[in-house]
């Protein structure tokens, strides 16, 4: 059938669900964008369930940003929850959570960029 189990603690600013239709959107193209080894920069990232599906679509790595502290934590603790917080090949972070003040032009990303970003 095609779908990808994703489990979520709720955090308190109640972002991210995967109801609102503009996630629903997001998630849906994710599962046609995502290719194996691409970068994600996931803005404004709420839970993470973004992160959290093209991580499980293959993406690498996933840069996730907000402007609310608790969603970085909430974001953190979903991809834990979801075992995809260290790649063992490579013995790197799957994910990057950082705040809307640590984000610099031009430099939130690796040297050449990211491959999808969504909002």
């Amino acid at each position: 059938d095609g779908l990808i189990p994703i489990r979520l603690l709720w955090g308190r600013n109640g972002w991210g669900t995967g109801v609102h239709p503009s996630t629903r959107l997001c998630l849906e193209y994710l599962s046609n964008a995502i290719n194996y080894g691409d970068t994600l920069l996931d803005y404004g990232c709420g839970s993470g369930i973004l992160s959290i599906s093209a991580l499980h679509l293959g993406a690498i790595h996933s840069i996730g940003v907000d402007v609310e502290a608790e969603s970085l934590i909430t974001a953190e603790r979903n991809i834990r929850l979801n075992n995809l917080h260290f790649d063992e090949n490579y013995g790197t972070k799957r994910f990057t959570g950082l705040h809307t003040r640590e984000v610099l032009p031009f430099e939130v990303g690796p040297p050449g960029g990211v491959d999808i970003c969504v909002a």
